[in-house]
């Protein structure tokens, strides 16, 4: 995955493709932005969608409200995984860089 850019206050769809081999039904994924990319604050979290799609193509999307966006601009890390019960599997990380509104 590359980074991911956004206005301040603009909402944003985001479909991440999920490898695997087996399926992850029963799995939740989650969207975790932070301000550093180790050990940092958690700015917002967001749910994705039930994981769906054939073996080779699951995906989940998360829906990024104008609220999650409505922080200071400059560069943030994101992180998305999934869980179910105790196992929990890093999908992706990288820079979420918010700009200024364009409003």
């Amino acid at each position: 995955m590359n980074g991911i850019t956004v206005y301040k206050g603009d909402s944003k769809s985001l479909t991440i493709e999920i490898p695997a081999t087996t399926s992850l039904s029963g799995y939740t994924s989650i969207l975790v932005v932070s301000d550093k990319e180790i050990s940092g604050t958690t700015i917002f979290t967001a749910t994705g969608t039930t994981i769906s799609g054939e073996l080779s193509q699951q995906q989940t999307t998360f829906t990024i409200t104008k609220d999650n966006n409505e922080i200071e601009p400059r560069v943030y890390f994101y992180q998305v995984y999934i869980i179910s019960g105790e196992e929990k599997i890093t999908i992706t990380s990288d820079t979420y860089c918010v700009l200024p509104s364009i409003t």
